[in-house]
């Protein structure tokens, strides 16, 4: 069944023919879309309606092409005839952005509207999304822009995250075990990676690290549950020369004499550690 449309024109006094003047659109819900034209207050608040041409989608579309050939004619910012891509490449202004951003100031969202955006996605969707994505890879070129994107871009630096959220997202990942696949790709993508290779701490940095874990001490469950699953495993025989060859030019802390002080808080902290185990 073919969809009814309309051609319509809206124009004023100071218009003379469709051609040339007003804007001339399509729909197939003409009072719907009137009521939209005069919210936007785009054009004269005295405009006037006359609908041109009435039929199927197709024929409204041809004939708003040949009222609008071009981009810029009477009221019409964009071509006619291009259906959902009238706008395409259209940029605001920078006058536009300003009225845009101070018109959504103080505006909050509706508890309903809040809902229907933390709406679940079903597990169709999901499935949909991954087969997508999966084995596509971004570009060099993607990836630059992306990083230039986000030079500067502090909108989440300083914001703390709740410990309600943190606990969820710790919940959402406890038990969960990668498999020796993933355990392996993870592996070949890390090697040779030194980004953090002869980064040193500053002092406020390495004294705040202390604080925090100032007074911690492992619990026995924990230590006994770290003991079991290290029992019985054997470290690789190539282990002692890959460590070596990792090592290998690291002169962190070499010829570092350690204090008096530094050595006796080092042995308390030893000696407090063995005899909460005792």
């Amino acid at each position: 069944m073919k969809q009814t449309c309309c051609v319509y024109w809206l124009f004023d006094a100071g218009c003379s023919t469709p051609e040339r003047d007003g804007y001339i659109g399509i729909t197939d819900d003409l009072p719907r879309r009137l009521k939209a034209h005069y919210q936007s207050k785009r054009f004269p608040s005295s405009f006037k309606v006359k609908v041109l041409f009435s039929g199927d989608r197709n024929e409204c579309v041809a004939l708003e092409f040949n009222l609008r050939p071009e981009n810029g004619i009477g009221w019409n910012i964009a071509q006619g005839g291009l259906q959902t891509k009238g706008h395409l490449g259209k940029k605001h202004s920078n006058e536009a952005k300003e009225k845009m951003r101070v018109k959504k100031l103080g505006k909050k969202h509706t508890l309903e509207s809040r809902a229907k955006m933390g709406r679940p996605m079903s597990e169709e969707n999901k499935a949909k999304l991954i087969a997508k994505n999966t084995g596509s890879k971004r570009t060099d070129e993607q990836r630059a822009k992306m990083s230039v994107a986000q030079v500067g871009n502090k909108k989440t630096k300083g914001i703390k995250q709740s410990p309600e959220w943190i606990e969820q997202r710790a919940a959402k990942h406890r038990g969960l075990k990668h498999s020796e696949e993933a355990k392996e790709k993870m592996r070949l993508a890390n090697l040779g990676k030194r980004y953090a290779l002869g980064i040193k701490h500053t002092d406020e940095a390495r004294a705040n690290m202390s604080a925090a874990h100032k007074g911690k001490v492992m619990p026995i469950e924990q230590r006994v549950k770290i003991s079991a699953a290290l029992k019985g495993k054997k470290k690789p025989k190539d282990f002692g020369a890959k460590i070596s060859e990792l090592k290998r030019g690291n002169t962190y802390g070499l010829g570092t004499t350690r204090s008096e002080e530094t050595r006796r808080r080092m042995s308390d902290a030893q000696r407090k550690r063995f005899s909460s185990c005792s």
